[in-house]
């Protein structure tokens, strides 16, 4: 995302999808995302992987953190 304005992004029970681009240079004031019971959702680029809320959801069993998803 180019927004830097992002508080909240959900993304949760989406079938196709399988990467998301949140790097968006504020990812601490993206307080909530929702990743979560998307199967094929592999890799959520963020600015740091040091700065990942608790509060983002994700299934951890599929899904990783990358500062380069490699899209």
């Amino acid at each position: 995302s180019q927004n830097p304005n992002l508080i909240l992004v959900w993304a949760q029970d989406n079938p196709a999808l399988e990467g998301i681009d949140l790097s968006n240079g504020n990812n601490e004031a993206l307080t909530t995302f929702f990743g979560n019971r998307s199967p094929l959702l592999s890799c959520v680029q963020v600015d740091n992987l040091a700065n990942i809320p608790n509060s983002w959801a994700i299934d951890e069993m599929v899904t990783s953190y990358s500062e380069d998803c490699q899209f």
